[in-house]
């Protein structure tokens, strides 16, 4: 009888990488290539995910989707991971990435390194799908913490097709949610924005983009006095002085170093309870349309003004704030949370350089803004070109409604409802440096609160007004200041007998429709007459 052969048992170590080898083919087969676990990564709420999550983005890339799906918990991430060019990241049935710290080593922004959860290195990057970025840091400030940074080399070498699509929720980031510059073809459209320590989503040198249908609340503490909803803006750093991109120091802030925001729709977004600064805001910009978006309980609601800082000189030009809802009050109707005294609604403001050109104010409903200090208004437009306000309904408000300074255009058809307080109030006020207004068609029409105390106000010393068809007459004193510079006035306003204003209240050349008459009068700037000149 022969020997059985004895079996040949490899070495211990051997069997290990052999059954790791045997599981990691399974696993491989198991799950899609661009699955998120494929990589390693498990949503048990303790692993740290970085470097798998980091491995998935590097061979996925320009191949696959990374799909991440839902576990028992979230996917834990303990740092900064990087999407190279043409990323795609689809989060499916509310999958949870948590970043549970933040180390500041991505590249800088405004001088400082950045604390990114994703940072975005190359072109052609989408975050789509249904789930969660959260961050470490509620409730709380933390310089340069986002949750998605992208930067191009400059605004000359823009990094290009920038995409947050979806149901993606983004919260507790000490800085912001989605933070950008120097991007072009940009869109952020659906999410969810919150919690988050000074801005929203922010976009600064950037084109040809928009952000549509998002929601953006609750960003606070801010810092400096300063927090963002939605911005467009950029650095503002020695703009005065920048050498712009042609070689010369010029007024054309398209070709500055850091330029305004040019082309961009922010649109059907809800914003609110950004209670320390602003709802949605732009620092100059260039082919701006903020349209159909509501703001509740920010203390200021849309600023599409010039630049701050350095480029506080200098206006954009073409900028449209059109069928936006703003109001003080919280979402759910109950009073503001807003302490501070001024409180602008609207502004679309210029420099003294370089004036806002052709900026348009129309259809909006603006509600709870201005002051009675008058240091703020529900709408405001100074160092403007070609500006119309028109077909705007204000209400409970204070100051003055409508303000404008070192400006001309058109302000027509607004329906201005009943004032908070009547203390300093009229209903429209061209102060200091108005050239050439065309003021018509207007009403003040105080279907609750009180009526104002004026309705046309005209500082002493601006340029002569075209003046006409408008109805003031509800107002304690329908016309004020320097009447002498109401050029073209007609219509202005109904009475009866018993409460037709003093005719030195109007200004000469004035007519009026007297209901007990059924007849026009006319005011010679002292007494009334009727068509035929006699004394009425």
């Amino acid at each position: 009888m022969g020997v059985a052969p004895r079996p040949i048992v490899p070495p211990t170590e051997d069997v290990s990488r052999l059954r790791e080898h045997v599981l990691r083919v399974l696993n491989d087969h198991h799950f899609a290539f661009g699955d998120g676990r494929r990589f390693g990564m498990k949503a048990d709420g303790s692993t740290d995910n970085t470097n798998a999550f980091q491995s998935a983005l590097d061979e996925a890339a320009g191949i696959a989707p990374v799909l991440i799906y839902p576990g028992a918990s979230y996917y834990k991430l303990v740092g900064r991971v990087t999407a190279p060019a043409n990323t795609m990241i689809v989060l499916i049935g509310g999958a949870e990435l948590r970043w549970t710290a933040t180390t500041a080593n991505g590249s800088n922004f405004l001088g400082a390194a950045t604390r990114p959860g994703i940072e975005v290195t190359g072109d052609k990057f989408t975050l789509t799908g249904q789930g969660k970025l959260t961050g470490p840091s509620a409730a709380s400030y933390v310089a340069n913490e986002v949750a998605i940074f992208s930067k191009g080399t400059s605004s000359l070498v823009r990094r290009t097709q920038f995409w947050i699509e979806g149901e993606v929720e983004i919260h507790n980031w000490g800085y912001g949610g989605v933070l950008g510059q120097f991007l072009d073809d940009t869109d952020v459209s659906g999410a969810l924005v919150h919690d988050c320590g000074y801005l929203g989503i922010m976009f600064l040198s950037s084109g040809h983009g928009s952000v549509q249908r998002c929601h953006v609340h609750t960003i606070t503490p801010g810092t400096d006095g300063n927090a963002y909803g939605i911005s467009l803006t950029h650095d503002s750093t020695d703009y005065d002085l920048d050498d712009h991109v042609d070689g010369t120091i010029d007024t054309n802030g398209r070709l500055a170093v850091n330029p305004f925001c040019n082309d961009w729709d922010i649109s059907a977004n809800v914003v609110h309870d950004v209670v320390l600064w602003t709802g949605i805001d732009a620092h100059g910009g260039y082919e701006l349309t903020v349209h159909d978006n509501a703001v509740y309980n920010c203390r200021h609601g849309i600023l599409l003004g010039g630049g701050s800082g350095d480029a506080a000189n200098y206006g954009g030009e073409a900028k449209c704030v059109r069928d936006n809802f703003i109001t003080t009050r919280k979402r759910d109707g109950t009073a503001t949370g807003v302490t501070a005294t001024d409180r602008y609604g609207i502004i679309v403001n210029g420099g003294t350089t370089v004036r806002s050109r052709d900026c348009h104010v129309l259809a909006n409903v603006v509600e709870g803004y201005g002051d009675a200090v008058v240091s703020s208004y529900p709408i405001e437009a100074t160092f403007v070109d070609a500006a119309q306000i028109r077909g705007n309904v204000i209400r409970d408000w204070r100051g003055k409604a409508i303000y404008t300074a070192q400006g001309n255009g058109i302000i027509a058809d607004n329906i201005i409802e009943g004032v908070n307080s009547a203390t300093n109030s009229a209903c429209v006020m061209l102060d200091t440096g108005s050239t050439v207004w065309n003021v018509h068609d207007n009403k003040h029409k105080p279907r609750t609160g009180t009526a104002a105390a004026e309705g046309l106000r005209v500082t002493a010393g601006v340029s002569a007004q075209n003046v006409h068809d408008n109805d003031f007459s509800a107002a304690t004193t329908p016309y004020a200041g320097d009447r002498t510079l109401m050029g073209g006035l007609s219509l202005a306003g109904t009475y009866t007998n018993a409460n037709r204003p003093a005719a030195n209240t109007f200004p000469a050349g004035s007519m009026i429709w007297n209901s007990d008459d059924v007849a026009p009068n006319f005011s010679d700037g002292a007494n009334w007459f009727d068509a035929a000149g006699g004394a009425t």
